[in-house]
């Protein structure tokens, strides 16, 4: 606000603008709530020893809760880059890159693989329903494009 920027945008710009921050503000505590899920889950690891009940069914939860935030916070993200790449927003040559640099990002042996908008077989139709296929299909073919330099 102290650099006028906002003054650049329509009310309507800013709207769209302030949904897609809160989004991104809802993504992060999603996030956070499923980091803590995860600590739970963790904590089977090591050495074998007895599971009793009442653990067993709050790790049950910890995991049911887990899947489900990853299932929200992929489904928001998706939204979220739709409504950006909607309010066709100026972004820089430097950023289209550093954008189109982190679609190419390959997380370490350790992490869970390359990062694609493709999930596994069969984990849409479980978490999200058939036709978010669709969307996921659509926002893929859409990126590239969104992505690549403008021509000077």
């Amino acid at each position: 606000m102290a650099s006028q920027t906002a003054t650049h945008f329509s009310r309507e710009q800013l709207a769209a603008l302030s949904l897609v921050y809160r989004r991104v503000e809802r993504i992060e505590a999603w996030n956070r709530e499923e980091s803590e899920a995860w600590a739970l889950i963790h904590s089977m690891e090591g050495p074998g020893r007895r599971l009793d009940p009442p653990l067993q069914a709050e790790l049950r939860k910890a995991i049911n809760l887990a899947s489900y935030l990853n299932g929200v916070i992929n489904n928001s993200g998706v939204r979220m880059i739709r409504q950006v790449m909607d309010e066709n927003l100026p972004f820089t040559p430097g950023e289209r890159r550093d954008m189109a640099q982190a679609m190419k990002y390959q997380l370490p042996a350790w992490g869970c693989g390359k990062i694609t908008l493709q999930p596994p077989p069969g984990y849409i139709q479980t978490v999200y329903g058939p036709g978010f296929q669709n969307e996921m299909d659509s926002l893929e073919k859409a990126l590239p494009a969104f992505l690549a330099l403008p021509k000077q």
